[in-house]
């Protein structure tokens, strides 16, 4: 079973949606490092006992390959929110991407 996720399952709304992503980038390493959001990944984890899992993003892909890529591989996809930065071309990666992971499965 393939799993999406993002690391970071909280992220504060500011005026507009680039204060916002900027925001996320600024503090993602603090919030993901936090004790309790390894300890919420690992239950998620565990609970949905995936074969594979498929990071939202560089730093989501970085984070949960170092803190997990021994127990679950780890997949990289381009995150929805670097869609508008890419346009068309942002879709097109991350679809070419799905379909050589899962040829490769």
């Amino acid at each position: 079973m393939m799993y999406f996720t993002d690391v970071v399952k909280h992220y504060e709304v500011m005026g507009t949606k680039h204060e916002s992503d900027k925001n996320g980038r600024k503090y993602f390493w603090h919030k993901a490092g936090l004790k309790e959001n390894i300890e919420f990944l690992e239950q998620e984890f565990n609970l949905i006992n995936p074969t594979h899992i498929i990071a939202l993003g560089n730093h989501s892909f970085k984070f949960l390959n170092c803190h997990f890529g021994k127990q679950w591989k780890v997949y990289k996809v381009i995150h929805p929110a670097a869609f508008p930065q890419y346009g068309i071309n942002g879709f097109e990666r991350a679809y070419t991407t799905l379909k050589e992971i899962l040829k490769s499965l």
